[in-house]
């Protein structure tokens, strides 16, 4: 999720982007809002303490949900694992959508494992794209993805910047370079 005004369709702006945002509550704000504080002092050199950035959140609801954080300052690849999982223990159906799709070749195994098990996988790419290369990359590989039964639409404009795994994991990105050039906190609930 990024914020910027971009991403506000109400103001118009020139290059639109749509995004999913979450109402998060509970004690996983906490774990969040670490992470951000972490990025922060990293990127100003000012930390962010006390209650006013850390209020007490209680436990609400009945969803149990954990933020997973990975970039290129990690070396255990937890988001990659956590997905790797979600593919392997799917049953009915996996839908994923990202405006990334170059999954490597675990991924693309995971995935298509599950289709070989009878599991319906659907995934959504923007119809355009922000990054034109990307979108180039993408399509390269569809059709190894549409071979193994694996269903793939795209969405209409603006630009849509979510990340969604089976209403499960959100906020990751599916495509190799996620380790190298950028954080990544996904949240799983």
């Amino acid at each position: 999720m990024n914020i910027r005004k971009e991403h506000y369709l109400a103001f118009k702006p020139r290059f639109p982007v749509r995004d999913l945002q979450f109402r998060v509550e509970g004690p996983v704000v906490a774990q969040m809002m670490r992470v951000f504080a972490d990025d922060w002092r990293f990127t100003t050199e000012e930390s962010l303490e006390g209650e006013i950035w850390f209020p007490e959140n209680p436990e609400c609801g009945s969803v149990l949900a954990r933020g997973i954080y990975d970039g290129p300052d990690e070396s255990s690849e937890k988001l990659r694992w956590v997905i790797l999982g979600a593919l392997s223990e799917a049953r009915r159906k996996i839908q994923i959508v990202t405006p990334y799709f170059l999954p490597d070749e675990a991924l693309m195994t995971g995935l298509r494992l599950a289709a070989l098990r009878g599991v319906e996988i659907d995934v959504v790419l923007p119809q355009k794209n922000n990054l034109g290369f990307v979108a180039w990359a993408a399509m390269a590989n569809l059709d190894q993805v549409m071979s193994a039964g694996i269903k793939v639409w795209m969405s209409a404009p603006p630009f849509d910047h979510s990340k969604v795994m089976d209403k499960r994991v959100k906020g990751f990105q599916m495509h190799p370079t996620r380790y190298i050039f950028g954080n990544e906190l996904a949240l799983e609930t």
